[in-house]
């Protein structure tokens, strides 16, 4: 059975999975919902747990919260590591990845259209550069092949 990643035709927070099942090689079918099949999908609570994606279906099990997925997929491909202080580490970013999506969400989701203009502009001047910012530190310090 080929894995399925459910998700919307967006980056988002689907994108880190489709990234890491790439780079892995693996096989997966990318399939992307909007309307009356994500409603269909959100209405199934055994396959959409908690109404969210991204969602994987992988050996007739689906997946939910996507750190929960990128963890167990990395453990699958290699890239979590067994040492608690390296863990601990990948732990870190996830948690700062998910710091970097909350706001971008929040105005996503806002109606009206200049609002949702100036609030993603303010987003491009503070929000973005600050988490660059970690992230360009993280990988300036790091002296090996791997990411971390």
């Amino acid at each position: 059975l080929k894995m399925k990643l459910y998700y919307f035709d967006v980056y988002g927070r689907g994108e880190a999975i489709r990234i890491l099942l790439n780079h892995a090689g693996a096989e997966f079918e990318d399939c992307r919902l909007a309307g009356e099949k994500w409603a269909e999908l959100k209405a199934d609570t055994e396959k959409a747990e908690y109404g969210q994606m991204p969602i994987l279906e992988k050996d007739g099990k689906y997946y939910t919260q996507s750190s929960a997925i990128l963890r167990f997929l990395g453990r699958e491909h290699g890239y979590y590591p067994s040492d608690s202080w390296e863990a601990y580490r990948v732990d870190n970013l996830l948690g700062l990845l998910e710091d970097f999506y909350a706001p971008i969400l929040k105005v996503f989701f806002i109606k009206d259209e200049e609002e949702k203009k100036t609030e993603f502009g303010k987003l491009l001047e503070n929000h973005h550069p600050k988490f660059f910012g970690f992230w360009e530190k993280k990988l300036l310090a790091n002296s090996s092949q791997d990411f971390l």
